[in-house]
């Protein structure tokens, strides 16, 4: 202590305004000392930090920028390189990770090719793993007009993809004239050899405009496309494809897998490409159909096409308009291994999703067409199904449950924005109405008004106590292996008793989700 003020400790003086001064003085000049050597004290401990002392194994760092990489606010690109510019072992770190280099961020071209040369050195980094590369052209946005866009139809690009890096997965999105421009290029006839693009396994071909003013349309890039696995086909809107323009072959791909398809084309010629595909085991496809009645093809039911290992059904887009012919596309197919089926339907225009409907008759709402689900599964009623989910629909109870009903093996049943009346959970206790299988039950966007989800949890319990311990022949067995349960309901009152009967529904042995409301 600064001997000039001591004796202001050996007594309770007040101190006069020069006094004052000299201790805060004091204390300034200590305060700065300390902040020093406070930063020189963290300076010290850098020098001895797990990174500085390797005390972090190199591949356990790989690891943890493998995980940094998964933020979505910035590219990848941009968090690759925060990474190498901290130091030169974190970098030494990040070129020696193979995984943080096997795709970039999507490549939109903007009527200029790209550079493929810092694709190549990137893609190099990740040695011998799994590759994937996405390119866009401005030919694939809706607003463009694809005459103009020739930009994919790079012949560095060809090149790449001719004998370049193995890709492991593929995407090009763009019109169809410069995707056709550059599988030309790639492989001029059927019999080129092409050994990068031979090698793909999964590619995703997104055609977008198809120009009214092109001359009869050649379908090179469809003719040509590798033995692949696993394919994402998005193909020109039928509208856009003059009448005089003649569509393709059906395609041959005896390898493939996985298949999605988006596309609008006549429904024999999607019959008649997987007819095809025998050995596929997953399937989308994405309809949202509008073709002219006059352009309309039609097809003969009683021939319907074999999937014998399909196991996975998507059908996306479905509309309930006209005919519902869009509904029909069950019967194209007869799909003995069929596990898993997903139904999406186009939410209804008018409604915003809750028309006011009268579902006091079973053909009201789409009863007919739901019809197909019961009837297309092998056309013997015998089916393999054990997961259904149905979304956007508005369908009595009575129609609902009279397909469900029917589907002997369901497991898994799901229902998402499904609009119908309140006497749903009245049939079930009423009538054999679900499968007596059925272990899993989930009601996504319900609507509190018609389907109460208080009435869901009482009427299962009281009909799991019921079964347990009457045993009446003939109530309803259909809930006695339920599981699990989960709900997400709309905006709306929330029922008071709603967790007494969630409590009483968990201590009878199901697992309840809590009920979440959106």
């Amino acid at each position: 202590m600064d001997e000039r003020l001591a004796y202001l400790l050996s007594g309770n003086f007040a101190l006069d305004h020069t006094e004052l001064k000299a201790v805060e003085h004091a204390i300034t000049t200590r305060v700065h000392a300390i902040n020093k050597l406070e930063l020189e004290l963290q300076t010290y401990r850098a020098l001895i930090s797990p990174l500085r002392r390797n005390a972090i194994p190199p591949e356990v760092l790989s690891q943890v920028f493998v995980l940094a990489l998964d933020d979505p606010e910035t590219t990848k690109r941009d968090r690759l390189n925060d990474i190498c510019l901290v130091c030169k072992a974190w970098r030494d770190v990040a070129l020696g990770t193979p995984e943080l280099w096997t795709h970039l961020d999507k490549i939109s071209l903007n009527g200029t090719p790209p550079n493929m040369n810092k694709i190549r050195s990137w893609l190099a980094r990740s040695l011998d793993y799994p590759k994937t590369l996405e390119i866009a052209g401005i030919g694939y946005k809706k607003d463009h007009q694809p005459n103009t866009c020739l930009s994919m139809s790079s012949p560095a690009l060809a090149t790449f993809l001719t004998s370049g890096p193995t890709l492991n997965n593929l995407v090009l999105a763009c019109s169809y004239q410069c995707i056709e421009a550059l599988v030309g290029l790639i492989k001029p006839t059927r019999s080129s050899f092409s050994p990068s693009w031979d090698a793909l396994r999964s590619l995703e071909l997104r055609m977008g405009h198809y120009s009214e003013h092109l001359s009869q349309p050649s379908w090179h890039a469809l003719y040509n496309l590798p033995p692949l696995t696993s394919l994402t086909l998005e193909l020109p809107r039928y509208n856009d494809i003059p009448e005089l323009h003649s569509l393709p072959e059906y395609l041959t791909l005896p390898n493939l897998t996985n298949l999605t398809l988006i596309c609008d084309w006549p429904y024999p010629w999607i019959a008649g490409t997987l007819e095809n595909c025998r050995t596929l085991q997953s399937l989308v496809v994405n309809l949202n159909e509008d073709v002219p009645e006059h352009r309309r093809f039609y097809y003969n039911f009683d021939n319907p096409v074999l999937l014998p290992n399909l196991r996975i059904l998507r059908l996306q887009r479905i509309t309930l308009v006209g005919e519902a012919r869009d509904a029909q596309f069950l019967r194209f197919f007869m799909m003995p291994s069929l596990e898993e089926l997903d139904l999406c339907f186009l939410p209804d225009k008018a409604g915003d999703g809750e028309p006011e409907g009268d579902f006091s008759t079973p053909s009201k709402y789409s009863y007919g067409s739901m019809l197909n689900l019961r009837d297309y599964m092998g056309f013997d009623g015998s089916t393999n199904l054990k997961r259904l989910r149905i979304q956007s629909l508005h369908i009595s109870s009575y129609g609902l449950l009279g397909v469900l009903g029917r589907l002997a093996s369901l497991t898994h049943l799901t229902l998402d924005t499904i609009d119908t009346d309140t006497d749903f959970f009245f049939r079930i206790s009423n009538s054999a109405s679900l499968p007596s299988g059925t272990t899993v039950l989930e009601f996504y966007n319900v609507i509190p008004h018609t389907f109460p989800p208080d009435v869901a949890c009482r009427t299962l319990v009281e009909e799991r106590g019921r079964g347990r311990y009457q045993r009446l022949e003939n109530l309803s067995m259909t809930v006695q292996r339920l599981e699990n349960l989960s709900t997400t309901v709309r905006k709306g009152p929330r029922d008071p008793n709603s967790g007494h009967w969630v409590t009483k529904l968990r201590e009878s042995g199901v697992a309840v989700v809590d009920i979440a409301w959106a």
